[in-house]
């Protein structure tokens, strides 16, 4: 798999409480927050990831999920434009910063009528699995596939008839393997144009939350508290040739906000 050097991460405001989210159950808590964010921002630098940490953006409260706002490739720095309105202001706050790390990598914007989330864009190899979702539209993945199939890149649009986003439910753990939720597990575009197979870890749907993990070159994080995710993931770092290490981390706040694993930050 392609190895990462660089993340981008923001700290939650104070405010993240008041984001968008269709949980229903205890209000979250700041400070847990705040600590579930540190031990992931040092999860990625343990990963050997070189972490820029901007500050919390108090008038966004899904600031956070900084992995909406942009998709970064070796070729290319993409800045989103996200499905949800109120989110518009998380783009002009991240272009400085995409201009000062992304090097010499050219950069794009996606404009109305496009709308699509980071949260929606799965890099598999050289395939891109896009979700149409309530959040990225037919026209954000028509922009999308026109930046990236010149460069090498082969877009396929995956439905995503449940949760929020694609890889809510749908997730790399490496180049021949993905995890997902039951529900996404058997559509046929998970496999569609893949040059070799790709085997799919299906999780009951009890833990569908748990489809949500991050492969950082040689770990893998997972949430913490999902039995069969992590029964699952040890089965198949010991069947793999290179040496892996997973960490679960705990992610009830994030997870109250409907993010996960990938929503916050940007790897590169």
């Amino acid at each position: 798999m392609h190895r990462f050097e660089r993340a981008i991460v923001r700290r939650p405001a104070s405010t993240f409480g008041e984001g968008l989210t269709t949980f229903e159950g205890p209000a979250p808590d700041h400070a847990r927050m705040l600590e579930q964010h540190a031990a992931y921002v040092a999860a990625l630098r343990g990963a050997g990831l070189t972490v820029t940490e901007l500050p919390a953006l108090e008038a966004f409260p899904d600031a956070h999920f900084v992995e909406d706002v942009a998709l970064i490739v070796p070729e290319l720095a993409i800045a989103t434009r996200p499905g949800a309105g109120a989110r518009e202001g998380e783009v002009a706050a991240m272009l400085d910063t995409l201009a000062l790390l992304c090097g010499d990598r050219p950069r794009a914007q996606l404009e109305a009528p496009a709308t699509l989330d980071g949260g929606d864009v799965l890099v598999h190899e050289r395939r891109v699995l896009v979700g149409r979702s309530d959040r990225s539209n037919a026209a954000g993945v028509a922009a999308l596939r026109q930046l990236l199939e010149p460069r090498g890149y082969a877009v396929v649009e995956v439905p995503v008839a449940q949760g929020l986003h694609f890889k809510s439910s749908v997730t790399a753990l490496g180049p021949r393997t993905l995890v997902a939720a039951a529900s996404f597990a058997s559509l046929p575009e998970l496999t569609l144009g893949a040059p070799e197979p790709v085997e799919v870890l299906a999780l009951p749907e009890a833990e569908a939350y748990a489809a949500n993990t991050l492969r950082i070159n040689d770990t893998v994080l997972i949430p913490a508290g999902f039995p069969t995710l992590a029964e699952r993931v040890d089965r198949w770092r010991r069947a793999q040739a290179e040496p892996l290490s997973v960490v679960a981390l705990e992610m009830s706040e994030a997870q109250k906000m409907d993010g996960a694993l990938t929503c916050l930050s940007l790897r590169f």
